[in-house]
């Protein structure tokens, strides 16, 4: 069965352009970037791609850091609908590269019937968690989709 495309929008920051680099702070969630979906019906699905670039604070070893990556619905402090995190590693080799590029895919598979026939903002945010340093270096993307 074939889907079909209700809305696409992307936006993309490249290194170097806008805010970034964005020296990361303990406990302070950034905002990154932001798209507009339009929301037809409850039983459409709201599909997200995301891309970060970022880097660890090799000055802060051998605490390594850890990224939470949100998306959030409304505005920047609004609803989140998905959260997940990144982390810099340390092998037994020890550290090697401190770039990372942090990449999701999340899909919604139904909407809340109080956004339907609206147009929704949805934020790309990063809070760095515990101790530890990180930069986010670019580029940011957030992509979505609207989909049946």
């Amino acid at each position: 069965m074939a889907a079909t495309i209700f809305d696409f929008r992307a936006n993309e920051a490249a290194r170097g352009t806008f805010a970034l680099p964005i020296n990361m702070t303990p406990g302070v969630e950034v905002f990154l970037t932001s798209i507009t979906l339009s929301i037809g019906a409850t039983t459409h699905h709201t599909v997200f791609h995301s891309n970060v670039g970022w880097q660890s604070n090799v000055s802060a070893l051998p605490v390594l850091p850890v990224i939470i990556f949100r998306i959030r619905r409304g505005s920047p402090t609004g609803a989140v609908i998905f959260q997940t995190t990144d982390a810099q590693i340390a092998g037994l080799g020890g550290l090697g590269s401190t770039d990372r590029n942090f990449s999701s895919v999340h899909t919604d598979l139904s909407q809340p019937a109080f956004i339907v026939g609206t147009t929704q903002f949805y934020f790309l945010t990063a809070e760095l968690s515990g101790t530890g340093g990180a930069t986010i270096l670019g580029p940011v993307n957030l992509t979505g989709f609207v989909i049946a």
